[in-house]
């Protein structure tokens, strides 16, 4: 049975000249789809406030998903996808 296709909307992610793009991100239980939802390129600096935001979340016209999908606001925040913390705290005797 095919899983039911998720939207994670209004997410930014870091792109190759540090700055951010804002997206919708297609998945199920993969990642299906990323689609760009604005197309500027933000610098960091440009974010940093809530107010920076507010402006910008009031020049993109909202994109209709179909109603049947399920769709999560990701509220701005930062997606990077399979990321983890590699680094453990051991706490060998001897080593304290």
């Amino acid at each position: 049975m095919d899983s039911e296709i998720k939207i994670l909307t209004n997410v930014l992610l870091n792109t190759s000249k540090n700055g951010v793009v804002l997206a919708a991100i297609y998945f199920d239980d993969k990642i299906r789809k990323i689609e760009r939802l604005f197309e500027k390129e933000f610098e960091w600096k440009e974010i940093k406030s809530l107010d920076d935001r507010k402006k910008i979340i009031e020049n993109i016209s909202q994109k209709s998903f179909p109603s049947e999908t399920k769709i999560i606001d990701g509220n701005f925040n930062l997606v990077i996808p399979g990321a983890i913390d590699p680094h453990v705290h051991f706490d060998t005797p001897g080593f304290e």
